[in-house]
């Protein structure tokens, strides 16, 4: 069992209630990646884009392009959130919006400052 933060979990839940699309973007093994996907928290996310089952790795390009694929949506609405600041500048030279991760308040502030929570 895979344990999250429960403000990380919250600040997801926030966004899910303001309409986003939530996906998680993961270097992860194929074990954490099921984990993952099977535990409770995992329902608070739309779609998983996993290293193990695309082949690619951040911050290589095309798993950010799998992940914007996954989202469905524009890549000038999509902002990626990493605790790398490579993996987080990798997305950005794609397009997206970038928010380096250093704990669930100021990732909440970021969005916030982006209009996308209130």
């Amino acid at each position: 069992m895979i344990d999250a933060n429960p403000d990380v979990i919250q600040l997801a839940r926030d966004l899910k209630r303001r309409g986003a699309r939530l996906g998680i973007v993961s270097n992860a093994p194929y074990s954490v990646s099921r984990s993952i996907k099977e535990s409770e928290w995992g329902s608070c996310f739309d779609f998983f884009v996993f290293s193990c089952d695309y082949g690619v790795c951040k911050p290589e390009r095309g798993i950010y392009r799998d992940a914007l694929i996954q989202s469905g949506s524009n890549v000038h609405d999509v902002v990626f959130v990493d605790d790398r600041k490579v993996n987080v500048r990798a997305a950005e030279l794609m397009g997206m919006g970038g928010i380096l991760w250093t704990n669930p308040s100021d990732v909440r502030q970021r969005l916030k400052e982006l209009g996308y929570l209130l």
